[in-house]
C-alpha cells in the first residue's frame, strides 16, 4: 500500500538501480527487442540479463576482425549447439 510517487529509485556506483526507500528489496531489469524481464529479491543482490538471438549472416568475417583463431573455432562450435 505504497503510493508510487513515494518510491525513490537511486543508482549505485556502477549505475545499478536500487530502491532508496526500501533498501531490503533488490531488483534488476533487462530488456531486448520487444521483451523484458524483472527480477525481485528480498534475500540480496540479484542480476538478470536477456538477449535477443538472431542469425548473423557474416559471422565468420566479423570473428576474423575481433577474435583470435582459437576463439573463432570455439564460437563456431558453440553456435552449432544452439542452432
Amino acid at each position: 500500500n505504497l503510493d508510487p510517487k513515494m518510491i525513490e529509485i537511486s543508482y549505485g556506483q556502477y549505475k545499478k538501480p536500487y530502491l532508496a526507500s526500501h533498501e531490503h528489496i533488490y531488483f534488476n531489469f533487462s530488456h531486448t527487442d520487444k521483451k523484458g524481464v524483472l527480477a525481485v529479491s528480498k534475500n540480496g543482490e540479484i542480476g538478470i540479463d536477456i538477449e535477443f538471438i538472431r542469425r548473423v549472416r557474416n559471422r565468420e568475417e566479423i570473428l576474423k576482425q575481433i577474435a583470435s583463431k582459437d576463439e573463432s573455432v570455439w564460437v563456431g562450435s558453440s553456435i552449432k549447439r544452439f542452432l
